[in-house]
């Protein structure tokens, strides 16, 4: 069955959805009731699950469509690859060369100076470009993950010379990445950089990189628990384009646990560091919401 033949059928049965990719989103979940699309069937491959209450049980996509219409409807479910539990770590990239942090002096002291020190360079799997007539020649080299995975699915290029753009990215995707923190409730910080993010990601939370695209953040941010913050933090000189994405995450989540960060004209998250990134969240949850849980046990 194709996910445009499973969307006729749910349509016609009432059911609101719509069709991204291979898959068919559900409006409103018929188990928890969410209405933020958080309900993913796959007709071709036979799978359904609900991102905030992880049914139906099993996780089949004929259980979903019968729950859904009331009728039965014959989907065949293909057996998937057993996937590690844990993301593995980032390997250095196979189509360009590339050397160790430590092995390119310019690149340690950049880092450094910036308060990235040689664990978090090994955490998360830095290098450096070396690959002449590489679009990333002569760039950090960070791995992009996929949020809500983490398994590594592209590799973007941080200029640390002073070269424009600040990143250029080795991937085609309009999904949000970054690194999710494993806590359930672990604020969550949208951020515009790769470095940004890592120093969200070491400062505790869960960091949503845009990757230096203004994406529609509208799906993301409809999949995370309704307990959960969300905040937006991008550079000082973006201040319009942080107001756009916070009222972009309002529309989906309404204003509870949505919060914006403005950072100085000449700041950045990786500029003020994880301390840095702790003191400001710490702030903007203290500020909204002043009944909130103590945000030293919302971090991880």
């Amino acid at each position: 069955m194709t996910p445009d033949e499973l969307r006729t059928i749910l349509t016609v049965a009432g059911v609101s959805c719509r069709v991204k990719g291979d898959e068919v989103l559900i409006e409103v979940c018929p188990y928890c009731g969410s209405d933020r699309w958080n309900l993913e069937i796959n007709a071709e491959k036979g799978f359904a699950k609900c991102w905030v209450c992880k049914q139906p049980q099993p996780g089949r996509a004929d259980v979903a469509v019968a729950d859904l219409t009331g009728q039965k409807h014959q989907i065949k479910t293909v057996a998937r690859d057993k996937k590690p539990t844990q993301a593995p770590t980032a390997d250095r990239p196979k189509d360009f060369k590339t050397l160790s942090i430590a092995e390119v002096p310019t690149a340690a002291d950049y880092l450094s100076r910036r308060g990235y020190n040689s664990e978090i360079v090994r955490v998360f799997g830095l290098s450096v470009c070396v690959e002449e007539k590489h679009q990333l020649y002569g760039r950090i080299i960070i791995p992009i993950r996929d949020y809500w995975t983490g398994f590594v699915i592209g590799w973007t290029g941080r200029s640390y010379t002073g070269g424009w753009p600040k990143y250029l990215n080795h991937l085609d995707t309009l999904e949000v990445t970054g690194w999710r923190a494993p806590g359930k409730l672990t604020p969550a910080v949208v951020v515009e950089g790769h470095l940004d993010g890592i120093a969200v990601r070491s400062g505790g939370y869960s960091a949503a990189v845009l990757g230096g695209i203004r994406r529609d953040v509208s799906e993301w941010a409809a999949r995370l628990l309704p307990e959960q913050w969300s905040i937006v933090m991008l550079d000082g000189d973006a201040v319009d384009a942080a107001e756009q994405l916070y009222w972009n995450i309002v529309a989906v989540r309404g204003e509870v646990r949505v919060a914006l960060i403005t950072l100085g004209a000449e700041e950045d998250p990786a500029g003020i560091g994880p301390d840095g990134v702790r003191r400001h969240v710490e702030a903007a949850i203290s500020s909204n919401d002043s009944t909130s849980q103590d945000v030293d046990t919302l971090a991880e």
